[in-house]
């Protein structure tokens, strides 16, 4: 399988809490190992997921695709002839179920929907119990950011369907760019080991394919054929009343 290998410059070493530090805590278990000389001839540490079952050696690879992270705390490597697909990065478990969306290197991506067309919170839910002996429903706290990303592509949504009318495509009206992928490559994080820098690499995300992403968090296209079924059944039902 083929996975990303990460370098870390200077001397802070690899352990979990530092990589969590630096926004490699998505890389999950992993290998490491010191190296004299990295990217731009500096030294630090290689680190490379155990999760997809890769072993070897670690050393660094000049052949490899290097980008860094926008703040260069850490590199990314990857092969750009046969680069990381969904198979080698889906996380081993706590996936979140959703709809399959074609991305950019044009394989399928399982894309998590939090909310049904119907605006039902399809993420797990913990039960409690209010101050008055009530059950009280709440989204665990490792979906809580995406059911609240879902709650913003949702307000999107339906600004765009009221300015363009009830057939809107994509859940993006009013949203920059810039912030519909924010959301979409976070969505792609529940359920494969990436962030927003691996995402970049790999050219999964287009102006369109990151709308997609943003529909199939919230099942816009499910909403779409609700309003339309209903639009199409009261004609019929005021037909009925009328013969009456």
């Amino acid at each position: 399988m083929t996975q990303f290998v990460y370098f870390v410059p200077g001397d802070g070493g690899a352990a979990p809490a530092l990589l969590a530090a630096i926004g490699l805590g998505h890389v999950g278990p992993a290998a490491s190992g010191r190296i004299d000389k990295g990217p731009e001839a500096k030294p630090g540490t290689l680190v490379r997921s155990t999760a997809g079952g890769a072993t070897g050696r670690l050393a660094f690879n000049d052949l490899l695709l290097w980008r860094p992270e926008p703040e260069r705390r850490w590199w990314l490597g990857f092969d750009e002839q046969a680069p990381p697909g969904p198979d080698d990065l889906i996380r081993a478990s706590g996936t979140t179920p959703g709809l399959p969306v074609v991305l950019g290197d044009g394989r399928e991506w399982e894309c998590p929907t939090a909310r049904d067309g119907d605006g039902t919170c399809r993420l797990p839910m913990r039960i409690g119990l209010d101050a008055e002996g009530k059950d009280t429903f709440d989204v665990i706290a490792a979906r809580a950011a995406l059911w609240a990303m879902a709650g913003e592509a949702w307000e999107h949504a339906m600004a765009e369907a009221v300015a363009a009318g009830e057939g809107a495509e994509t859940p993006a009206g009013g949203m920059t760019i810039a912030k519909a992928v924010e959301i979409a490559a976070e969505c792609l994080a529940t359920n494969y080991r990436v962030g927003v820098t691996e995402v970049k690499a790999l050219g999964l995300l287009t102006t369109r394919n990151a709308r997609d992403v943003l529909a199939a968090l919230i099942d816009w296209k499910a909403f779409i054929e609700m309003v339309a079924a209903a639009s199409a059944e009261a004609p019929a039902t005021a037909g009925k009343k009328n013969d009456t």
